[in-house]
């Protein structure tokens, strides 16, 4: 498990940053300067964590256990 966190946990800080847990979620760093959305509010951010789970099914479930 802690290998894992270790992965997402880029900085070393024994804590995942927004920065971090935007970037394992969706492949990047988050918005950029230019972007017109913006940041994501905490319930966009939970729906679309719930969207990414259901698309990998039971093992991205389980992966989050992890």
């Amino acid at each position: 498990m802690d290998a894992l966190f270790a992965l997402y946990d880029t900085d070393n800080s024994g804590a995942l940053s927004y920065k971090e847990f935007s970037a394992a979620l969706y492949g990047h760093a988050g918005p950029t300067p230019d972007s017109k959305s913006g940041p994501r509010s905490p319930e966009e951010l939970a729906e679309a964590l719930k969207t990414k789970l259901v698309s990998r099914g039971a093992r991205g479930f389980i992966g989050l256990q992890r």
